[in-house]
């Protein structure tokens, strides 16, 4: 039909009914983010608008960003952050999906191994093996780390504690585990990384191989078959949820296979968020995150740090990865609550039942600035905002 369609996908990989979403306009993907959309990328040779990395979804508006590139492809992404290899010119582009009116790169570079989770890009650093975060809100360098990796690495992946490095396609390939601080070989070739494994097109063979390494040790089995050939077909025949589902592939007769990888994903966690508010007559307080993985349930609350007592009390249901909860300044029975400091606490149980409940706090004034109250004399009394949550 030419057109895209989403399908939530449970826990268990048991596929949910179809969602139409738009045409499909030529564009390559899509690609899933974490968040809850999808995007695509389009190359255009007109120079003065550019390719473009647009959401599938028609109502999301900051689902965009341009590139002054009039070729390339779409390398990576995570959450709001896409990374766009150009080829014309050979640049590197990172682009943010979450904003609303500045839409061009947010970082142009020389074209390399790059990966992005959560707000840190990784490249290759200094010396061999060596790979480096920078933070895309504040540009600072905030892990150097040594792989053991025998080459400066020619493909990153990355997906929580796990840094997936790779000398090429015929050659070495490993798995930086960030929390046990060591490495793990795995096979290199037409790979993509999952949460605790990776999984690997057997182009010879035409085989799709699965290698489970989230205890420490490397095993291998297969878990699909795909045709033989040279041709890379990771993301277009096959691919892998990175955040918490399965691997899905299509076989020769076009059916979509959901192999759950039978290996235990990692604690629920924050992979970015931020804290935004608007200032004026109707203000309001916002805290907006991304999961690593879907939750079955979250439940936001208010707590006045001078009373104890509970100033609002959200809830949600089950989510695939972005959350967010806007304040305000108000009871549940609509009532403005007094000036003064608040501790927000979110909580939220993980879909699959790996892991503890997640739990998120911070601390916010309400209102955002001593001042506004003197400089808007017809605000009320007490926290005064004025929007609902989302």
């Amino acid at each position: 039909m030419g057109a895209y369609y989403t399908r939530p996908i449970a826990a268990d990989g048991t596929p949910g009914a179809p969602t139409w979403q738009a045409w499909d306009g030529g564009n390559v993907g899509p690609y899933a983010t974490g968040d809850g959309r999808a995007v695509t990328f389009t190359a255009d040779s007109d120079p003065a608008g550019g390719s473009f990395v647009q959401s599938v979804f028609k109502n999301d508006v900051a689902g965009f960003f341009r590139v002054p590139s009039t070729s390339g492809a779409l390398l990576y992404v995570t959450g709001r952050y896409a990374i766009v290899n150009g080829s014309s010119p050979a640049k590197q582009y990172i682009g943010g999906l979450g904003v609303y009116s500045d839409l061009q790169p947010i970082v142009t570079r020389s074209v390399a191994a790059a990966s992005v989770w959560g707000t840190k890009v990784w490249t290759p650093g200094s010396g061999t093996g060596v790979v480096t975060a920078k933070d895309l809100k504040t540009g600072k360098v905030t892990d150097t780390i040594a792989t053991g990796a025998p080459c400066v690495p020619k493909e990153l992946q990355t997906m929580g504690r796990w840094i997936y490095w790779s000398c090429g396609p015929t050659s070495t390939a490993g798995v930086w585990d960030r929390t046990a601080k060591k490495n793990i070989a795995v096979p290199s070739g037409e790979v993509l990384l999952g949460d605790g494994y990776v999984v690997r097109h057997d182009t010879a063979a035409g085989a799709l191989l699965l290698t489970s390494f989230a205890d420490g040790t490397a095993a291998t089995w297969k878990i699909g078959d795909l045709a033989a050939g040279g041709s890379t077909r990771r993301g277009v025949t096959w691919t892998v949820d990175k955040f918490g589902g399965p691997v899905a592939y299509v076989d020769a007769d076009r059916r979509i296979h959901l192999v759950p990888s039978g290996t235990a994903t990692q604690a629920l966690g924050v992979i970015e968020s931020e804290v935004t508010s608007e200032i004026g007559r109707d203000w309001w307080w916002q805290w907006r995150g991304l999961l690593s993985k879907p939750a079955t349930s979250w439940k936001p609350t208010l707590t006045s740090k001078a009373t104890g007592a509970v100033a609002r009390t959200f809830s949600g249901a089950e989510v695939s990865g972005g959350v967010s909860v806007r304040w305000d300044g108000r009871d549940g029975k609509g009532v403005y609550v007094p000036n003064g400091t608040y501790t927000f606490t979110l909580t939220a149980s993980p879909a699959d039942g790996s892991g503890p409940a997640l739990t998120v706090t911070q601390s916010m004034r309400c209102p955002p600035e001593p001042s506004h109250a003197a400089t808007s004399p017809t605000t009320p009394a007490g926290c005064p905002t004025g929007s609902a949550m989302s």
